[in-house]
């Protein structure tokens, strides 16, 4: 049986700023390029005021490769939605992937879920909980396969400083979609970077 996930808040009920960036001003190359985005061309970046947040996740590190990656991810969503379950936990998201560096030969991660700060606390084991403090993040929504992800991560990462913030980690994706009830270009994921001033 599937646990019940009861979702953050959507994007457009969280405090914010909006900006657009146009596809066709980020630099790229290979497969997936924009125009494979169905007309999708215009990538809405926001600024928003993010509340607290506790999650549990479990470590994980593979090669970067996408099988290597998609082998990691669904192993340690798998454990930690097992925890979830067998421990009564409410996921308050679908699946994260919390990125607390930059990749380098390997990608390390932390797969997990946000849950409220009690339920953080029934972590045990190789189930860990984490937090991350109230701030300032810039968001956007990709929508598509998760193999063109690195261009919205890209356009985040491109996106002019303002007020004073400069771009940070952690870096963290939203799996809003199941992608196997939905088709690959319309599968959503909400990915947000940290902001310090």
């Amino acid at each position: 049986m599937r646990a019940t996930l009861h979702p953050l808040p959507r994007l457009d009920e969280r405090k914010g700023l909006k900006s657009k960036i146009n596809f066709a001003d980020i630099e790229h190359g290979g497969a997936g390029a924009p125009n494979n985005r169905k007309g999708r061309d215009i990538l809405d970046i926001q600024r928003k005021t993010l509340p607290e947040q506790h999650y549990l996740y479990v470590d994980r590190e593979c090669a970067m490769d996408a099988k290597a990656i998609g082998d990691a991810m669904a192993s340690g969503f798998g454990e930690v939605f097992g925890f979830v379950q067998a421990k009564g936990v409410t996921p308050l998201s679908m699946p994260a992937s919390i990125y607390m560096e930059m990749p380098s030969d390997n990608m390390t991660f932390r797969a997990g879920v946000f849950v409220s700060a009690e339920d953080a606390a029934k972590a045990e084991g190789d189930v860990k909980a984490g937090v991350m403090p109230a701030s300032e993040a810039l968001t956007t929504t990709h929508v598509g396969p998760y193999a063109t992800l690195s261009q919205s991560h890209k356009a985040l990462w491109d996106h002019p400083d303002e007020d004073g913030y400069k771009k940070s980690m952690p870096v963290w994706e939203i799996y809003v979609d199941d992608p196997t009830t939905k088709p690959e270009a319309e599968v959503r994921t909400e990915i947000f970077r940290a902001l310090e001033k």
